[in-house]
């Protein structure tokens, strides 16, 4: 009942749901674990020719503000169903290791003291997540909090040469983790954010990833506590089976950061591309590619559902084109 969103009081409505919104949740009890939980499979069964999608994509945020721990990581697979239900169907995935190649390439181009600030102020954040006996967050997340914690390192709050990059690389790999769920661990993001931003501005960011990662973490950094989202990078879809083009990996099947955001009373579901690039073809192309796919979500007829498209480029050549000045200017 609580998956579904309704209350004790409304009992009634377990009769008439499907009908109204076209899901079946079913419950198993697996078993019994140590420790007195248990483990239970769930099914969320979405009947075919439903028009609405809000009560899937309200249900499916449900459940994942229910797990916890290792399974937090896994949580962006049930956003990956989402896209997959909402473009009616074929194969949907996403890939971070472009966020992790820029956050790596961010390393290189900022000063060891930069470095330092952002790792101690994502470490005062993970503070208010994290405690020692903690079992709601990913372990490398509480692994790189221990690793901080140690008193001989808190006294200096500086870390230099091997230690330093070592616990950068961890750093990235703890953001990425509890970026699958940013109405909870979204603000993390934010020091990354204010150095990639400052590097943008300056016109040294040092690469396409580092691009990328700048305009995946404003996504991360927007969300608002009360409105669920999930935020994916390089998605990658395989939308028709039928057609062998599409099965092929490529800049044309790929979009660079696409979010679910669930309103009160629809779902908006946003395609953005970003590209350094000034070649007004290049912003084209990439608008171009992002209409496509918006049409086939608007192909799927679902009542209350908003899909819309942005190009984050130095070449405006059209509606939905944002350079990135205006972009931080208005979101950060």
């Amino acid at each position: 009942m609580e998956l579904l969103g309704i209350k004790s009081s409304q009992k009634g409505k377990l009769q008439t749901y499907p009908e109204e919104d076209g899901a079946i949740l079913s419950v198993y009890h697996m078993r019994d674990d140590p420790g007195g939980t248990s483990t239970f499979r769930v099914i969320l069964n979405v009947l075919q020719g439903s028009s609405k999608i809000h009560p899937i994509v309200s249900t499916v945020f449900r459940l994942r503000d229910k797990l916890r721990g290792e399974e937090l990581e896994g949580s962006l697979k049930l956003a990956e169903q989402i896209l997959t239900y909402a473009f009616g169907g074929g194969s949907i995935t996403h890939d971070d290791s472009r966020v992790r190649a820029g956050l790596s390439r961010m390393f290189d181009v900022i000063s060891e003291s930069d470095a330092n600030t952002i790792i101690w102020e994502v470490y005062d954040i993970f503070s208010d997540y994290v405690t020692p006996e903690d079992i709601d967050v990913p372990r490398v997340a509480r692994s790189f909090w221990r690793m901080l914690r140690h008193p001989a390192r808190r006294k200096t709050r500086s870390l230099e040469g091997h230690e330093l990059r070592k616990l950068w690389d961890r750093m990235v790999t703890s953001l990425v983790s509890l970026a699958s769920n940013p109405n909870v661990f979204g603000k993390s993001w934010e020091p990354i954010l204010k150095r990639l931003s400052d590097l943008a501005r300056s016109g040294t960011n040092g690469g396409g990833e580092i691009y990328e990662a700048l305009v995946y973490s404003i996504a991360l950094v927007s969300t608002k506590k009360n409105r669920p989202k999930a935020v994916l990078p390089s998605v990658r879809f395989v939308t028709n089976k039928r057609n062998r083009n599409s099965r092929k990996e490529g800049p044309e099947n790929e979009i660079d950061v696409v979010s679910i955001e669930l309103w009160p009373r629809n779902v908006a579901i946003k395609l953005i591309e970003c590209t350094k690039s000034t070649s007004a073809g290049k912003a084209t192309t990439d608008h171009g590619k992002l209409e496509r796919f918006k049409s086939t979500l608007d192909s799927q007829h679902f009542s209350d559902l908003q899909a819309s498209i942005e190009v984050v480029s130095s070449s405006k050549v059209g509606k939905d084109f944002v350079s990135m000045d205006e972009l931080l200017k208005t979101r950060f």
